[in-house]
C-alpha cells in the first residue's frame, strides 16, 4: 500500500542540535568498542563520507530528512532540493503544531492534578 506523497519523506526533528553525536559517556566509551574507535578513525582522517563523518562532527543538523519508500536503510538525505524543502516546512509545521498541542494538554493535566491535592503552582 503507497501512502499519500506527504508521508514518502520523513522528517526528524534534533532537540539538541548543539551536542555532537558521540557526546563524552563513560559507560559507552567503556562497553561499546566502535565509540572509541570511531574516534580514532576521524583523527587518523579515515571517515571520509558524509554519513561517516556526521557521526564524529562536533555538532548534529537540527533536523534530517529520510525517504522511507525509496530508501529502504535509514539514511537522512539534504534539505536542498525544493520538493524536500516544501515537504520539510509542512512537517516542520506539523510538528511544531503537535508539540504546542502536547505543551497544551500537559499543562492542562498538571493545573487538573494541582487541583486535585490541593496545591498552586505559584
Amino acid at each position: 500500500m503507497k501512502f499519500p506523497a506527504r508521508f514518502d519523506i520523513r522528517i526528524s526533528a534534533i532537540f539538541t542540535p548543539d551536542r555532537p553525536f558521540l557526546l563524552a559517556n563513560r559507560y559507552k566509551q567503556n562497553v561499546y568498542p566502535v565509540w572509541n574507535l570511531l574516534k580514532q578513525l576521524d583523527t587518523e582522517g579515515k571517515l571520509v563520507t558524509p554519513a561517516q563523518k556526521l557521526l564524529t562532527a562536533p555538532t548534529m543538523p537540527a533536523e534530517k530528512l529520510y525517504d522511507t519508500f525509496k530508501d529502504p536503510q535509514p539514511r537522512p538525505m539534504t534539505i536542498n532540493v525544493s520538493r524536500r524543502r516544501r515537504i520539510a516546512a509542512a512537517q516542520r509545521e506539523e510538528l511544531e503544531q503537535e508539540i504546542e498541542a502536547l505543551e497544551k494538554e500537559a499543562r492542562a493535566r498538571e493545573e487538573e492534578i494541582d487541583e486535585l491535592v490541593g496545591c498552586s503552582p505559584f
